[in-house]
């Protein structure tokens, strides 16, 4: 639902509209995968919205990147190769390059456009430091292009896309959350004793998306998290090895973090399914 008497709505469940006010729109533009909006709002500061959806907002950008990322390089004893699925606003490899072990960082997400929004108008998710890092490439190409023209494998994946949707076959991030592309990660993309993590959207698909990596993997974690912008329980699901006690690692979480510490891994840890 469009933005009315600067208010913006959106659709949470059948029934549940939710909305926030906005006190100026500083970027509304029409990329060629997306409708892109960057939001001046009192109650998040500035929120990025993709579709009508919101996709990450100032006020708790680190609550779900820092629960993405920081999870799975406790279980990797020192991951080199990491390789970004989306992650557009560079605040995902802003927590993955936190990491002195990590060299090199493969970020793949389709659209250019949306990148120089985030660049330029959310300097807070990833400044220049992030962006120009000798560590990381950026490809602004289809993931599954790349993938099928590159045999380089990986430590880690990290999915950070939008959400999937199976009620709506035609949604072209459906096709990162099929068994098929999973097994195709691991056989091809993943090294030995590697590991992936993805964002699955509201808990409530967590059933349906983790049985699926189940199937591919036979070892997965559910994990969530309470993202004040979302207005949820947010899902994460972790594959690839048997999930060990990895109190141990928690002296290599880096230092300046802004939501996770050591209790609140502790937690996920323990919950995690």
């Amino acid at each position: 639902m469009p933005i009315t008497s600067l208010v913006h709505y959106e659709t949470e469940t059948d029934g549940v509209i939710q909305g926030f006010k906005v006190d100026a729109v500083l970027v509304d533009k029409t990329t060629a995968f997306q409708r892109a909006r960057v939001y001046q709002t009192p109650a998040f500061g500035k929120v990025l919205v993709l579709d009508d959806e919101t996709q990450s907002a100032q006020s708790d950008e680190a609550i779900y990147h820092e629960t993405l990322v920081h999870p799975v390089f406790m279980i990797h004893p020192a991951p080199t190769n990491v390789l970004i699925i989306g992650g557009g606003e560079g605040a995902t490899a802003r927590e993955v390059l936190r990491y002195p072990s990590v060299k090199n960082v493969i970020m793949l997400d389709i659209d250019a456009e949306l990148m120089e929004i985030c660049k330029e108008h959310l300097p807070e998710w990833a400044g220049p430091a992030v962006w120009s890092d000798p560590r990381l490439h950026v490809h602004a190409i289809d993931a599954f292009t790349w993938l099928e023209t590159h045999l380089e494998a990986f430590d880690i994946v990290i999915m950070d896309l939008c959400d999937p949707d199976p009620a709506t076959p035609d949604n072209q991030i459906n096709r990162f959350y099929t068994k098929e592309f999973i097994e195709t990660l691991f056989s091809k993309h993943i090294r030995a004793g590697g590991l992936l993590v993805a964002q699955i959207g509201d808990y409530t698909a967590l059933p349906e998306v983790s049985a699926v990596f189940r199937e591919a993997t036979g070892v997965v974690h559910n994990y969530v998290q309470y993202i004040p912008s979302f207005t949820s329980q947010w899902g994460f699901v972790l594959a690839g090895t048997p999930l060990k006690s990895a109190s141990a690692a928690f002296a290599r979480l880096p230092t300046g973090l802004k939501f996770i510490n050591p209790g609140k891994l502790a937690g996920i840890f323990s919950h995690s399914e």
